[in-house]
């Protein structure tokens, strides 16, 4: 799951909405990294950014049963320190089986 975000915890408050710990990304979201003019992309970056972003969206549409993310966008994508992207869920609905989430 190298194109997916780790999941490292949970923290539940009685009272409030759950959340989940992601492991932490260096440089934020794909959309952050757009939007930042000091930081630019060539194609020795952007290139492996892309094919990280079709593996992640594949290992979801292959899962038993089907994940379909249903919302990506640049601020679900997050980078890491190596540029390498992930496929997050940004408070977004998605499809699992015939359920939506």
């Amino acid at each position: 799951m190298r194109h997916l975000p780790y999941f490292t915890g949970a923290v539940m408050t009685p009272g409030q909405d759950p959340m989940i710990v992601l492991e932490f990304m260096e440089h934020g979201s794909l959309y952050d990294i757009l939007h930042n003019e000091t930081m630019p992309l060539d194609d020795e970056i952007l290139i492996p950014m892309l094919r990280d972003i079709s593996q992640g969206c594949r290992f979801l549409h292959s899962a038993e049963p089907q994940v379909v993310h249903g919302d990506l966008k640049s601020p679900n994508i997050l980078v890491d320190s190596k540029m390498r992207s992930k496929v997050s869920k940004s408070m977004v609905r998605c499809r699992i089986g015939s359920t939506e989430v």
